[in-house]
């Protein structure tokens, strides 16, 4: 989809933003299965599930990014992402990325 119109992501931590960019649209792991935003979606919330994020930037490339399970609000063109924890690329197991207490 390249030259769609772009949004704007946040992806926020309790302990910081870990990411703010301009991007083409992200997939997310939804709790019904994956959710895709794209400019101009309908305004929403909802859960999210451990898993990952895909952030497709305008250049055609994309981020993949795990994270543990949290809630989206999309308003506006602007997709701001609360989640408990990313989970560093290196430090990604599927046992890890899905359970929800790290000390198990």
């Amino acid at each position: 989809m390249e030259g769609s119109q772009p949004i704007t992501v946040w992806i926020i931590t309790p302990e910081k933003t870990i990411y703010k960019e301009v991007v083409n649209h992200v997939i997310l792991p939804g709790i019904e299965g994956e959710v895709g935003i794209f400019h101009n979606h309908t305004p929403f919330m909802t859960y999210i599930t451990p898993g990952h994020l895909q952030i497709h930037l305008q250049n055609s490339r994309v981020i993949y990014m795990a994270i543990k399970s949290g809630l989206i609000e999309f308003k506006d063109d602007l997709l701001t992402v609360l989640t408990i924890e990313e989970i560093a690329q290196e430090n990604i197991s599927v046992k890890m990325a899905e359970n929800e207490d790290p000390q198990d």
